[in-house]
């Protein structure tokens, strides 16, 4: 079910679960309060969603999902109003096995697909453009990927999850380096699910499997690392996303909870808790800015 919260914050969270037990009422924070909400669990049909994973927003404002059970993005205006679907099942240019990460940048939509391990460019009407990558671990292939995130200068960072690294390509899907290692040999990742750029160049990766956030300059120099606690409780990050101040805001899944951090990992404030109300949340899964 989508969760929005404008003008700062839209939210979406896993639908299709076992069905809920009773809670206690919405914790929302003063600063984001409740607007709307769209979707419910359904196939093929307009607006209905199977298993939704990611999120992205254009300059306009239209809201973009990657709906995993329907094989397909779909597009909405700002207040959820359906607009427009593309995709289905399949390996040929513009159809999806499990559509993952979605980014959009100068207006193009880019969109990971987890089971065939690639990246695919499509305009901002689901107009197919091109595709990049296979599955393997040699630069520019990927095993499992997820998290997808555009820099202002139209570089691509990718969270190569299987590969436990983060991979980075031009505009055009060229590839350009690679960063992060295996926890097993003494790297930093075991799970990198999100990846996520600020304007300065800085790019976060969320590790559900660490319960922590890493930092890294634009050439994938360590700088530090943040968790596994904030508010009083370990983490389990997915989704992020930046504001114009540096800020983050990270999706818990862990904890039914978004939480907002400073560029330095202080806790800023957090929101929300499991349930069902107007502002409560089920395992949120990927969280993006209405800028």
């Amino acid at each position: 079910m989508l969760r929005v919260v404008i003008p700062l914050v839209i939210i979406f969270t896993i639908i299709g679960l076992a069905s809920p037990l009773p809670y206690a009422e919405a914790n929302t924070s003063s600063s984001h309060p409740y607007i709307l909400q769209w979707g419910e669990s359904g196939l093929s049909s307009p607006g209905k969603f199977s298993f939704p994973q990611n999120i992205a927003i254009d300059e306009l404002g239209n809201v973009y999902v990657t709906d995993l059970g329907n094989m397909r993005v779909q597009k909405f205006t700002n207040d959820g109003t359906f607009l427009n679907a593309w995709g289905s099942s399949g390996t040929g240019p513009g159809q999806f096995h499990s559509p993952a990460g979605i980014a959009v940048f100068n207006g193009t939509v880019y969109v990971v697909d987890n089971q065939q391990h690639r990246v695919q460019q499509f305009d901002l009407d689901g107009n197919f453009i091109s595709t990049w990558g296979d599955q393997g671990e040699n630069p520019g292939q990927f095993f499992l990927p997820n998290g997808i995130s555009v820099g202002k200068n139209g570089t691509i960072y990718v969270a190569d999850t299987g590969n436990q690294r983060i991979q980075k390509f031009t505009s055009n899907g060229e590839f350009i380096l690679e960063f992060g290692q295996s926890d097993s040999y003494g790297g930093q990742f075991v799970l990198p699910l999100g990846v996520e750029v600020d304007n300065q160049g800085s790019v976060y990766v969320s590790d559900p499997s660490k319960n922590k956030i890493f930092k890294f300059n634009s050439e994938g120099g360590f700088y530090q690392s943040f968790g596994p606690n904030f508010g009083g409780f370990p983490m389990m990050p997915q989704g992020m996303v930046i504001d114009p101040s540096g800020n983050i805001y990270v999706a818990d899944a862990a904890h039914d909870r978004i939480l907002r951090i400073t560029p330095e990992g202080a806790t800023l404030n957090t929101w929300g808790s499991m349930g069902i109300a107007d502002g409560q949340f089920k395992m949120p899964k990927d969280i993006a800015l209405d800028k």
